[in-house]
């Protein structure tokens, strides 16, 4: 009985022999073995961010009235030596996220989106309960720390958001919890708006994600995915096509602007005052790339003249020229072709060639001729042309083809009429 005290003795003789003359790794396994909660000693495989401050250091931490160093932050009980505060024993006095609302503030709890580390109380995932380098107990700083779950992948890309960047995550997400999805502190545009100019809001004409607060609809919040830049989650053309038709790119003509996914040459992005999102309205728009010295004609076709280009045109792709249909089709939209149905036509209206005799905007003849009547046909009928000039026989003027001659078709050889 009595060599049980004598074995307890020499036991803590040698243990503090043995933890006093080791080196501080292997004093800490010593320790630990025994104890909970042993601060490990200062390494430079130290993930965490522990801060291993000599006694001096220590000391000085203890007078000051607040747990936060120059060289990071240390628990309040851990300052103050308050051990029971948080453990009992070898044993801690709660588990989880039980043991921090002991303390600390229960409501980060509470709110439409918690952060999953809160939410299954695993505040040591993103915090050292004794000290660390960082403010507040981080284990890392900024997306050092985030990108420990979220992986680095979002940091890297063509165009980073300049928060991601710059490693400033709380920017934009709340830590623990929020008010709306994604941790946000506010939502969407009201966030974007914080930093990003939002006057094309009030613009007349918005685009449709716009008008819904949907940034995230055409915009990666943290990289480009495009080589653009600009956040895009794609392309210009196939960022549009998630939403818009794109159908036209199977279409014989394509506009150059669209086929080089310069959607941007005619729209503007986000709002503005024209129909369709147009930065110009038609047909200024279309002169700015097109010429439309056409106007100063004497004569023009009324589609052109009222500045309706999108009457006979496609904006993105369509038959031959943009048109919206094949030519004669497209003629017959406005013009009458119950000519068609007689026995005798002119070749060029017959095979659908308007343009081999008419203008299609403006000219100097009537009827938006390409040239006088007689030099038009003569284009063609070139034969014996002189011999076959009229004159009339009462005021010797002479006559035009179409004097005796119908232009598209007849019941009668030759196109007489």
């Amino acid at each position: 009985m009595r060599s049980k005290p004598k074995n307890r003795l020499f036991v803590a003789a040698l243990f503090l022999v043995v933890a006093a003359a080791c080196s501080p790794q292997t004093r800490y396994k010593v320790l630990s073995f025994f104890f909970d909660g042993v601060p490990p000693p200062e390494s430079s495989d130290n993930p965490g961010g522990i801060d291993q401050s000599s006694e001096t250091e220590e000391r000085s931490a203890e007078s000051t009235d607040t747990a936060e160093t120059q060289s990071g932050s240390r628990h309040p009980p851990y300052v103050e030596k308050a051990c029971d505060n948080c453990h009992e024993g070898n044993r801690l006095v709660a588990e989880g996220s039980d043991l921090c609302f002991i303390c600390h503030d229960s409501s980060l709890m509470a709110g439409a989106a918690v952060h999953s580390a809160v939410l299954i109380g695993e505040c040591t995932g993103c915090h050292n309960p004794h000290q660390s380098n960082f403010a507040g107990l981080l284990k890392g700083e900024g997306s050092a720390l985030c990108s420990s779950c979220h992986g680095e992948e979002m940091f890297k890309g063509n165009g980073v958001h300049q928060p991601a960047a710059s490693g400033e995550c709380q920017t934009c997400h709340a830590p623990h919890v929020a008010d709306y999805p994604g941790l946000l502190p506010m939502p969407t545009p009201d966030l974007c708006f914080a930093c990003h100019d939002g006057s094309w809001m009030e613009s007349d004409v918005q685009h449709m994600p716009v008008a819904n607060g949907e940034c995230s609809t055409c915009h990666d919040p943290h990289k480009a995915a495009a080589p653009e830049g600009n956040l895009l989650l794609a392309g210009p053309v196939e960022l549009c096509y998630y939403c818009h038709d794109g159908s036209w790119q199977e279409q014989p003509a394509r506009h150059v602007p669209a086929v080089m996914g310069e959607c941007t040459t005619c729209h503007t992005v986000h709002g503005g005052s024209l129909g369709r999102l147009l930065t110009v309205n038609p047909p200024d728009l279309c002169f700015t790339c097109h010429d439309g010295s056409w106007q100063e004609q004497p004569v023009l076709h009324p589609p052109a003249a009222m500045g309706e280009c999108m009457t006979c045109h496609a904006q993105h792709g369509g038959a031959p020229g943009l048109l919206v249909a094949d030519q004669i089709e497209l003629c017959f939209m406005c013009h009458d072709g119950s000519w068609q149905e007689l026995p005798v036509l002119h070749a060029p209206a017959a095979n659908g060639e308007c343009s081999a005799c008419h203008t299609l905007h403006g000219g100097t003849q009537e009827y938006l001729l390409n040239r006088p009547i007689t030099e038009l046909c003569g284009s063609c009928h070139a034969e014996n042309q002189e011999t076959r000039v009229h004159m009339d026989e009462v005021t010797a003027i002479e006559m035009t083809c179409m004097e005796c001659h119908l232009p598209h078709g007849s019941q009668e050889p030759k196109l007489i009429r």
